[in-house]
């Protein structure tokens, strides 16, 4: 099954947004001085998108960033017919990292998305730095899946429940993962697990035009089970899931 995957953090609400200013940013260098490399980091934006007001809705784009790493190396030499000679050494090297990123620039509370979390060293703070001039402008967020099944269970929220994972359970099984087109809440094999912790809880939302399956883990990651034509048109679904089901669920 084609899905689309996005680690979700939040613009600190501190920071206001200028999507001109942020956009100026586009392909300006800089640079620090490293113990061996010059280290350069710099935004490439994509065109943004344009609502029918003419206001600027999303901006997306790539960080590319520089690290320097220490790495031992060994210079491996034959001496005479016998005998060969290894001598180690140790050096710098510089690697440049890339980070996709989308980031919203309408709602109360703006969402910066990317592909995964796998973000190389301080990747975060950099891009934060690029944007807003703060390092502590990007904040993960984390989904109360708990308070979310409850209120999915109280009907609080129009969306159905196709998984879950739990742990904590009491009994011979402690932990483990359940899946159903539709789980019944009043199944008595839910009601084994219905109050543990949870780590993931799958939704099924109506979105209009399409019943949408959505994976929701605690740690920030929303998986959508339905391929897009284009990054920009996945981001937007994930926003409006986010708008209109998860924004009481949300923690920074």
């Amino acid at each position: 099954m084609a899905f689309t995957n996005r680690w979700v953090c939040a613009v600190d609400s501190s920071i206001v947004i200028d999507p001109d200013e942020i956009l100026g940013k586009n392909k300006v260098l800089d640079t620090v001085k490293g113990k061996e490399y010059q280290l350069y980091k710099v935004i490439v934006f994509d065109p943004p998108m344009v609502s029918e007001s003419g206001n600027i809705e999303y901006v997306g784009g790539k960080l590319y960033y520089q690290m320097e790493f220490p790495i031992i190396d060994y210079e491996i030499e034959q001496i005479g017919n016998n005998d060969i000679q290894i001598r180690e050494s140790s050096k710098i090297i510089r690697r440049t990292f890339t980070v996709d990123f989308w980031m919203s620039l309408y709602l109360d509370q703006n969402y910066i998305l990317f592909k995964n979390s796998r973000i190389e060293g301080d990747g975060l703070a950099e891009l934060s730095y690029m944007l807003f001039e703060s390092e502590d402008g990007i904040k993960p967020v984390t989904f109360l899946v708990e308070k979310l099944e409850k209120d999915l269970r109280n009907g609080v929220i129009d969306a159905g429940m196709w998984g879950l994972s739990f742990k904590g359970r009491v009994g011979s099984v402690h932990s483990g993962t359940m899946y159903g087109e539709e789980i019944d809440i009043d199944d008595e094999l839910y009601s084994e697990v219905s109050n543990t912790k949870k780590g993931f809880l799958g939704l099924k939302i109506d979105m209009g035009n399409e019943i949408l399956k959505v994976r929701v883990t605690k740690k920030g990651t929303i998986t959508l089970y339905r391929k897009y034509d284009s990054d920009m048109e996945a981001n937007q679904r994930v926003l409006e899931v986010i708008e209109n089901y998860l924004e009481d669920y949300i923690t920074f």
